[in-house]
């Protein structure tokens, strides 16, 4: 083994504290101020370096409010607010002349190098603006709560008045839908960037995290985009997109529910802003329409999805729907006795619309036997294309008589008896003839 004199051991001690040192610093979190990149707008980036598992950060900035004012912050790191949840958001408060920069969650984020956000801030006069890290109050944390040692600064003094050679501008270049068919989401915007150093990386923060200088597709508002040059300059801007509103539209049926012995409904819709310039009807059952308004006939017992789609005159397109559209069997009973006394309590003679599904599906359009006949009321010129009605006392002799009765009946002035009925009915698909008796019971 070769041994070293003091000289040489002396000269290896100081390399292997360089390298120790060196391994330490590069290791190092950073939070910086890129002073040197602010642009013309005086929007100054926040850069971290090395974040490895960091659960939280407290970090203070601060400024000398005589000679400049913050007026806002832009584009936060979108990586902290995790799952979208604004809870993990970075907040932003403006504490006796410093910044507050907070940032908490339950687990850790791990980035390299990157932006943390963007400080805008305005001139009030002329002088140094006084930035600094205020280190005794500044913390970062990583999972478990271990603090960790950090390198803070700012990267050159920044004088009022200050004049950029950066500057970042967003064009919208065409404009689009806010709506999801086919022709929306067309808005487009380019993002320039003069002073910086070639090649520049791009990411727009949409719906699909764009790397273009060109951004297409554009729905949200606003739309913020980083543009990162060679020197590791980052810059920010935003863009509140122009966007053709599409049509803001509802639709109803008349009647809601309609039953197959009188298929017929009709559909209207409205609009809240502009009329649209098309409309397509989707019955749900393979038949359309081109009407504002609609009227239709089904032919089948079910449930159906009717869709409106319409497309406004810039080209907008939306689609609204009725999900579930009944058309029901008409199952009807006829009560065997009615009260015709005065008290207003079952004093006409009433067919009702039953519900067998509870008793028995597998009931169709027609009448239903049942011990007590309770249910909506059912009326003949709204549920049947054709009616008739006759009643006839013991002797066979006809009492009363309608076709296409318009009323339930009340008895006359009929004494207290059995009676017996044919009732005759046509809907639009079908029809029958139902026999029976009722009883008239006045209790006088």
């Amino acid at each position: 083994m070769k041994k070293f004199s003091v000289p040489e051991f002396k000269i290896v001690a100081i390399i292997l504290n360089l390298l120790l040192f060196t391994t330490v610093a590069q290791a190092q979190i950073e939070v910086n101020l890129l002073t040197n990149c602010a642009t013309d707008k005086k929007v100054i980036p926040v850069q971290i370096k090395r974040f490895e598992n960091i659960s939280a950060f407290d970090l203070y900035l601060n400024y000398d409010p005589q000679i400049i004012s913050f007026k806002r912050s832009l584009i936060h790191n979108q990586t902290f607010t995790l799952n979208n949840d604004s809870r993990y958001a970075i907040r932003i408060t403006n504490e006796n002349n410093r910044l507050r920069i907070q940032w908490n969650a339950y687990y850790g984020i791990s980035l390299s190098d990157d932006v943390l956000l963007f400080l805008e801030f305005e001139e009030v006069s002329v002088g140094n603006a006084g930035f600094s890290w205020n280190q005794t109050d500044s913390h970062i944390f990583k999972i478990g709560n271990i603090e960790q040692t950090v390198n803070y600064s700012v990267i050159t003094p920044y004088n009022l008045p200050h004049i950029s050679n950066y500057k970042i501008d967003i064009q919208q270049i065409s404009q689009g839908c806010r709506d999801d068919s086919e022709n929306g989401c067309k808005a487009q915007a380019i993002v320039k960037l003069t002073g910086g150093l070639e090649p520049y990386s791009y990411l727009w923060n949409d719906k699909f995290n764009q790397k273009t200088q060109t951004a297409i597709g554009l729905c949200q508002k606003p739309v913020s985009v980083i543009v990162k040059d060679a020197a590791a300059c980052y810059f920010g801007n935003v863009i509140e997109a122009k966007i053709y509103p599409a049509n803001q539209m509802s639709i109803t049926a008349d009647p809601e529910i309609i039953y197959i012995t009188n298929p017929n409904v009709d559909f209207h819709s409205e609009y809240l802003n502009s009329k649209p310039q098309s409309y397509l009807w989707n019955f749900g059952d393979e038949t359309t329409a081109t009407t504002e308004h609609a009227s239709h006939t089904y032919q089948n017992v079910a449930n159906y999805k009717v869709s409106l789609f319409t497309r406004s005159t810039d080209g907008c397109d939306t689609t609204v729907y009725i999900n579930n559209f009944e058309v029901r069997e008409l199952d009807f009973c006829i009560p065997n006795v009615f009260t015709p006394n005065g008290d207003n309590i079952n004093d006409k003679w009433v067919f009702k619309i039953g519900n067998p599904p509870s008793t028995n599906a597998n009931l169709k359009t027609g009448y239903f036997d049942t011990k007590i006949c309770t249910g909506e009321d059912l009326i003949f010129k709204d549920h049947f294309k054709y009616t008739r009605l006759i009643v006839l006392n013991r002797n066979g002799v006809k009492v009363f008589e309608c076709t296409n009765c318009n009323d339930s009946w009340d008895g006359g002035d009929l004494p207290d008896d059995v009676y017996f009925y044919v009732f005759e009915w046509e809907g639009e698909f079908n029809k029958g003839r139902e026999q029976g008796d009722v009883t008239i019971l006045r209790g006088k």
